[in-house]
């Protein structure tokens, strides 16, 4: 457990050194941060994924995935008694690679729209916004909000040139 915590904060702290990662580095930097969680929450908390193999060289923003997945855990699975599912699901359609996180939880009245979530949660607006810089305005993040369910897709292309 100390081996996972010490290598999530030297990723972390590594920063703008490393502004991207293919897939797979960032996968095993989410399994560190998902083990720590599973102590935290043992059984509540249940991933699931569905990640297809070829995806795992994909270039990819550094950290791109964590700050969704954390998300996920406290404003949704954590809230719940008995805990909730994450799963993280990534493929390919035509030139693009797709990755979707989903979470059970309460998520309260979803009925005012998702935009409000851009403007009241930090870690999704930079995201959002982050993804537009490098990718351009048609990438981002896409969300959608049931009372029970909550999911962020992010799309990106497969192979980006020059990805700075």
């Amino acid at each position: 457990m100390n081996a996972k915590l010490a290598q999530l904060l030297r990723v972390s702290l590594e920063g703008d050194e490393r502004r991207f990662n293919t897939l797979k580095q960032e996968l095993a930097f989410v399994h560190d941060y998902l083990a720590i969680e599973k102590v935290r929450f043992g059984d509540k908390l249940r991933v699931h994924e569905e990640i297809d193999p070829s995806t795992l060289e994909t270039r990819v923003p550094s950290m791109i995935l964590q700050p969704i997945i954390e998300n996920a855990i406290k404003h949704g699975i954590s809230k719940m008694a008995g805990g909730g599912e994450l799963t993280l699901r990534i493929y390919r359609a035509d030139d693009l690679v797709n990755l979707e996180i989903t979470n059970t939880g309460k998520n309260g009245p979803v009925t005012k729209g998702v935009t409000q979530l851009f403007q009241k949660g930090i870690g999704l607006r930079n995201t959002h916004e982050r993804l537009k810089r490098i990718y351009g305005d048609s990438f981002g993040l896409r969300i959608t909000a049931e009372p029970e369910l909550f999911s962020v897709k992010i799309t990106i292309p497969q192979n980006h040139a020059n990805p700075e």
